[in-house]
């Protein structure tokens, strides 16, 4: 082999490098912002990454892989703000959102399509969670504007959206599962990219994603819960009826014991408030390299690589005497990378209106493992199969670099893939992990939240002869407070 094609083969493999970044210093950013007392900045982070794939003069949305991403960021963070552009960009992602479930079972679990791509580079997949999140704070914010029809129609869709979120990934599962069965189907006559794509799929299938003890939740009883009351406050007793009995069962018997007074003509009138505190779950990227024999009809087996992959995940020590071996020897390293889920942060525990404590209502940490352990197998078949053209590359450079006299060429190339590789970390990071709530008769005058028995909060109400429902969200060094009607 000479030089020239040596230095081809060295272009080919920095230019799949560059398919491996992942666009995460924006995102960095705003969560830096967010989380750490300047919300109104973060917005601004988020408004003008929307803004920015907007064509102005035609009003268009152009085509980028974090535009919903970023208009869920900007629609959130700008609900807690009050902002007036904060239903207009939760709009955005709700009809973006509208054209990805209809085609879910193609950007869902894509696979050979995006070898040579980072998952990162691809549209942003948003979790059906997260979609149903975006109805949700859409009708909050049609609340607080006053405009309950359309409130109502929101709630609607986030029910919608939840209770379909089972039924999509178990028919897309299905699915999959005889894709998968039909591609396992190999011999020493398949090719070696199909083996090879073939020992991913038998990976993607391990214990790791066995979801077989994992309690799968895919509902938000937070979105029923406000229905419930938007429709008590609204007098539409039909509205809360149609829940049905299995929704119903998630309210708290305080509150159905006001609706069967309320029934019977109680004219009591009550403040909500509803407190979302910390940071929801989010993604990490772990990787790990596989030191490899110079034989690529090695690396490439069936079985053999189904072993070094489930030997070397997560054991450093083997790792770095591989790694040893491999350089001495002259191989290369297959390098590997996966998101992890990292649990959520709770900001507080204690909220307090004079000697009323406010209960924790629901933890989103469940609803967010559920959905992110039926990705896993299909974000690992593409992720072992991407790893592949980088490792081969660094053979063919090994190989004529020793023939050309520049030994070790190969192994140089693989740490250099080794320090650019990581997963795909894009979440929707402006969410809560908790969910708390109280209930209180109105009132006269001012009245104080206090949080942790520290910070304290000031509010009244502006009529007591209505229903309110104030709205907080804990930051960490910001709180924000916004009455709902």
């Amino acid at each position: 082999m000479s030089f020239h094609v040596i230095c081809k083969q060295i272009l080919f493999l920095l230019l799949l490098f560059m398919f491996f970044g992942c666009s995460g210093g924006t995102l960095k950013k705003f969560n830096e912002a967010y989380y750490g007392g300047d919300a109104s900045g973060a917005y601004e982070i988020a408004k003008n990454r929307v803004e920015e794939n907007i064509d102005s003069s035609q009003g268009e949305v152009k085509q980028d892989a974090d535009n919903l991403l970023w208009q869920v960021q900007a629609g959130v963070s700008g609900f807690y703000l009050n902002e007036k552009d904060a239903s207009r960009y939760l709009n955005l992602a709700d009809s973006l959102m509208q054209e990805n479930i209809k085609s879910f079972i193609k950007n869902f679990f894509q696979t050979t399509a995006s070898i040579l791509t980072s998952d990162s580079i691809l549209p942003y997949p948003i979790y059906l969670y997260e979609a149903s999140m975006v109805n949700y704070y859409l009708a909050l914010d049609a609340m607080g504007n006053g405009k309950q029809n359309d409130a109502r129609i929101f709630f609607n869709q986030a029910l919608e959206r939840q209770n379909d979120a089972k039924d999509y990934y178990a028919k897309e599962l299905q699915e999959r599962e005889e894709k998968l069965l039909d591609m396992q189907k190999i011999s020493e006559e398949t090719p070696k990219d199909e083996q090879y794509l073939a020992v991913g799929i038998s990976l993607a299938k391990s214990k790791d994603t066995n979801l077989s003890l994992v309690q799968e939740n895919f509902i938000n009883p937070m979105i029923v819960y406000m229905k419930f009351l938007f429709e008590m406050i609204q007098g539409n007793f039909a509205g809360i009826y149609s829940l049905g009995n299995d929704f119903l069962a998630l309210i708290p018997k305080e509150d159905k014991n006001i609706f069967t007074a309320r029934k019977q003509g109680d004219t009591k009138r009550y403040t909500w408030m509803i407190i979302e505190d910390g940071r929801s779950a989010f993604k990490d990227s772990i990787a790990f390299s596989i030191p490899l024999p110079m034989d690529p009809t090695a690396f490439l087996n069936f079985g053999g690589m189904a072993a070094a992959i489930l030997a070397f995940q997560d054991k450093k020590s083997a790792e770095t005497i591989g790694m040893a071996a491999a350089a001495l020897s002259g191989g290369v390293l297959l390098n590997y990378a996966e998101p992890v889920l990292l649990d959520g942060v709770d900001f507080s525990q204690i909220y307090e209106v004079d000697s009323i404590r406010a209960t924790k209502f629901f933890d989103m940490q469940a609803l967010i493992e559920t959905e992110f352990n039926k990705r896993m197998p299909g974000v690992r078949i593409r992720a072992i199969a991407r790893s592949v053209p980088p490792a081969i590359t660094s053979y063919l450079v090994e190989q004529g670099g020793k023939q050309a006299g520049y030994k070790g060429l190969g192994f140089l190339l693989s740490l250099l893939h080794r320090a650019v590789i990581s997963a795909d970390t894009r979440m929707i990071t402006a969410l809560p992990n908790a969910f708390y709530i109280m209930r209180f008769e109105n009132f006269d005058g001012e009245k104080e939240l206090v949080i942790d028995g520290k910070n304290r909060i000031k509010f009244s109400l502006n009529n007591q002869e209505e229903d309110h429902i104030i709205y907080v969200r804990n930051l960490g060094h910001e709180v924000f407070m916004r009455t709902l009607n």
